[in-house]
Order: C-alpha cells, then sequence, then structure tokens
C-alpha cells in the first residue's frame, strides 16, 4: 500500500510538473516568436513607407526606378548590420534586390496577398519571414524581411533545459521527501499490521501504543480495545474447553463408579451361589446405584433446560415456595438431624414456582450435607434488599476454602468428595444452580471460611417483568 501510494503520488507530481514545465517552456516560445513576429513586421511596414516616398520622388521626376533599385535600397543595410536580419525585393518574384550573396527565394507564393496585407512565416524552424506586397502603383513588387531565429531559439533552448533540469534535481529532493512523509504516515500502520499479525499467531496480549488525539491515536485506541476484547474471548473460550474437558472427565467417572458397582453385583449374582440374604444385599446396592443415576440423569436434564432460558414468569407465593422446599427436604433434615428454619419476610416473589424451588431445593441440601448430625442448622430468608428480592440459605456447617469456593459452580465438583457420594450427590447441584440464577439474570454470591459454615445469596433484579 505505502509503495503504491508512493508511486501513484510520484507518477502524479511528475505528470503535473513536468507538464507545467513544457508548457512554461512551450508559452516562452511562443511569447519569443511574437515580440519577435512583432518586431519584423513593424521594421518591415518602416522600410515599405520609407521605399515607397522614394519611389513616388523617382515618379515624380519621371525617372525609371529599376536601375536605381539598388540605391533605393542603400538606407535599409543598416539592418543586417547586426548579422541576424535581411532585406529582399521581388518584382513579380524575381528577386531584384538582396543583400545576401544567393538569390533566395520566398518561401510560399505571396502573389495571392493583397496590397493591405502581410504574412509572416517561419522557414525550417531558422528563419522568420514578413512579406507583403507593395500599394498600387507598385503592387507588382514586394518586399521581404527575414529575421534569424537561430540565437533566440538557442537561447530558449538553452532556458528550456535550464528548466527540465532544475525540474529534475526537484524531482528527485521531492522524491525524497515524499518517501520520508510516507514512512512518518504509514509506520503507524505498519505497526498496526505486525500487531495484527501477532494477535494472528496467538499473542494475544499485543498493544499499540497511543500518542496524541489524531485519527491514528483513535484507531490504535479501537484496535487495542478490540485486542482486549479477542483476549478475553479468547480465554473465555479456553476455559470454557477446560471446562468442558473437566465436565466430560467427572462425567465419565460419575458413570465409571455405579457402572463397575453394578456389573459386579450382577455378575456376582449370575456366577456365585448365594444365600438370599446376600442376593438382597446385592441387588439392594445395583438398586442405590440405579437410582443414583437416575438421580443424575435428572440433573443433567434439569441443567439442559435451564441452559434453554425458557423460563416462565409469574406472580408467586413466598409461603407456598417455603412450604414446598420444606416438605421435600425434611426427611433428609429429619434423618441428619439437622434444623431448619425459614423466614419469610416478603410476600411474593417474580419468577417459575417449580424452577426456584429447585434452586431453593439444592442450596438447602448442600447446607444439610455440611452440617454435623445433631449440631446442624440452616436458616432460609426471603426479603428484600436495597429495592431486590433476595433469597438467603445459611448453615453451621464445615464451610469451605476460597479455593474450593472458586471451583463449586461447576459440574461434577465436590468440595468433599468422600461426603457427595456417600450422600449419592454427582456434583451437579451447584451448576444446575448456577444455570438458574443466570436465566433469571440474577447473582449467587457465596461466603464461607472453614469451621464457619457457608452462606448463599441469591441476588435477583430489581424489576423482573413478565414477558408477554
Amino acid at each position: 500500500m505505502k509503495n503504491k501510494t508512493l508511486f501513484m503520488t510520484l507518477g502524479l507530481f511528475l505528470l503535473f510538473f513536468h507538464g507545467a514545465v513544457l508548457l512554461a517552456a512551450s508559452a516562452m516560445l511562443q511569447g519569443i516568436l511574437r515580440t519577435q513576429r512583432e518586431r519584423c513586421l513593424g521594421e518591415h511596414y518602416m522600410i515599405v513607407s520609407s521605399l515607397l516616398r522614394d519611389m513616388r520622388a523617382l515618379d515624380m521626376r519621371e525617372i525609371e526606378i529599376p536601375p536605381f533599385i539598388d540605391e533605393l535600397m542603400l538606407p535599409y543595410l543598416y539592418f543586417s548590420q547586426d548579422g541576424l536580419t535581411d532585406v529582399l525585393l521581388y518584382q513579380d518574384r524575381e528577386p531584384v534586390y538582396s543583400n545576401l550573396d544567393n538569390n533566395t527565394a520566398l518561401p510560399l507564393d505571396f502573389s495571392g496577398i493583397s496590397q493591405t496585407d502581410r504574412l509572416t512565416v517561419i522557414e525550417d524552424k531558422r528563419f522568420l519571414w514578413a512579406a507583403g506586397r507593395l500599394p498600387e502603383p507598385y503592387q507588382s513588387y514586394t518586399l521581404a524581411y527575414r529575421f534569424d531565429l537561430r540565437e533566440e531559439l538557442e537561447g530558449w533552448r538553452k532556458n528550456r533545459n535550464l528548466l527540465l533540469l532544475a525540474g529534475t534535481a526537484f524531482t528527485v529532493l521531492f522524491t525524497g521527501c515524499l518517501y520520508l512523509l510516507m514512512n512518518f504516515l504509514f509506520h503507524p500502520l505498519e505497526r498496526v499490521s505486525r500487531a495484527a499479525q501477532s494477535i494472528a499467531a496467538g499473542n494475544f496480549g499485543e498493544r499499540l501504543p497511543i500518542s496524541g488525539r489524531d485519527e491514528l491515536a483513535e484507531l490504535s485506541r479501537s484496535f487495542n480495545q478490540m485486542a482486549g476484547e479477542i483476549q478475553r474471548q479468547m480465554v473465555s473460550l479456553q476455559q470454557a474447553a477446560e471446562q468442558k474437558q473437566r465436565f466430560i472427565d467427572n462425567f465419565s467417572h460419575e458413570l465409571r463408579t455405579p457402572l463397575t458397582t453394578i456389573y459386579g453385583y450382577a455378575e456376582y449374582l449370575q456366577k456365585a451361589a448365594v444365600s438370599p440374604e446376600d442376593q438382597q444385599s446385592a441387588l439392594a446396592y445395583i438398586l442405590s446405584e440405579c437410582k443414583r443415576m437416575q438421580n443424575m440423569a435428572g440433573q443433567l436434564l434439569d441443567l439442559a433446560s435451564m441452559r434453554g432460558g425458557n423460563l416462565n414468569w409469574e406472580p408467586l407465593d413466598a409461603a407456598a415456595l417455603f412450604e414446598a422446599v420444606r416438605s421435600s427436604t425434611q426427611y433428609k433434615a429429619a434423618k441428619k438431624q439437622v434444623s431448619v428454619a425459614f423466614r419469610r419476610e416478603i410476600k411474593t416473589l417474580s419468577g417459575d414456582l417449580e424452577v426456584l424451588r429447585l434452586l431453593l431445593d439444592n442450596l438447602v441440601e448442600n447446607a444439610i450435607k455440611a452440617c454435623k448430625p445433631g449440631e446442624g442448622k440452616v436458616l432460609v430468608r426471603a426479603f428484600h434488599e436495597d429495592g431486590k428480592d433476595v433469597l438467603f440459605v445459611q448453615d453451621n456447617g464445615k464451610g469451605m476454602s476460597a479455593e474450593q469456593l472458586a471451583h463449586i459452580r461447576e459440574p461434577f465438583y465436590r468440595a468433599d468428595k468422600a461426603r457427595s457420594r456417600r450422600d449419592g450427590g454427582a456434583g451437579l447441584g451447584l451448576a444446575l444452580c448456577e444455570q438458574i440464577v443466570q436465566a433469571y439474570q440474577a447473582e449467587m454470591i457465596f461466603a464461607s471460611q472453614p469451621g464457619q459454615g457457608t452462606s448463599v445469596k441469591v441476588v435477583f433484579a430489581e424489576q423482573q417483568e413478565t414477558p408477554e
């Protein structure tokens, strides 16, 4: 691009500049020819006027003119003293006087010239002729005045060559300046090109320096914003790819464990002679693992449906929601001897009853699992905070470290792997909660410390409207 711009600009400059030089040289030549033509015509007119007076004087004395032609033309020899001009007199196109050694013929036929006309013509690009017939009764005579243009044309050629030489020198200087200017103007674009190539090669941290407030600075600023967005998108894609791979690895592992158990007990029942008690025990393990896989499949389906984002928005009774959650979690709470308290400070929420119940079920069940048997306490609240609806679940269980909090939203992640396997969990509950929260454009905030319990706050959008 830079070279194209350079050559096109230089070509246009050469075309217009040297065209202007040639036009100026042509104008100079036309000026020289016009000046010399006016000079020739002026001196021709002066000679003709003087020659007419002399011829009329001879006629008045009844003296024939032809014998005295040389004497009549003698006063005009001074015109040829500079060696540039010549005076010639013709009678019926036959030379009767010339200050030249040879008989010079007229360069064209002047016989058709009227007595009031005078013509000028350039011969061989060297001589300028001015010729005209004398008035009656001397119309048979034609006076020609010739001027040597070679000296004038040589001076014009020197001036023309000097202009061309100066133009060439100026062109070289202009080319150098133009090249430096192009380098200066295209340097930021070359930096943009190199930075784009670097980003294309995988160096997403490449940035352009920003200086000034012109269009190039704005371009650099926009490029850096674009590069930053690309870097963020690539990091996001990389994290998503890593999460997907972890999901596949964890899912494979979760499937392998119950399938191995089912296969082992089934093979045991098929090949070994077992007592009715052992048979019932093996079947109980198989049913337990099948239920675990069924729960996992159900949670995966729920997770997929939440990613679709098809939710119903409608006002619902907060008391009915809490009652449904109490009903679905009281068995697990009673089995582990954990008390669950519900505190409702608002009357209604906006959303889908089953979806919000699924959200609270998972949060409350996780809180119950985190508590010690006989000592655990779980608090579930619904209240307003800064004009927003909030669901809050708090327990006094084991708590989690900051590293564990960073991963608990990932599918199949377990802060306490032994406890989750023992309780039949697959590590999908909080991932499902995260999808529900995102679908509602809400925010789920965790706070926890090891040994001091965990709290989770779900903050909904300030205004939730039911779509038509």
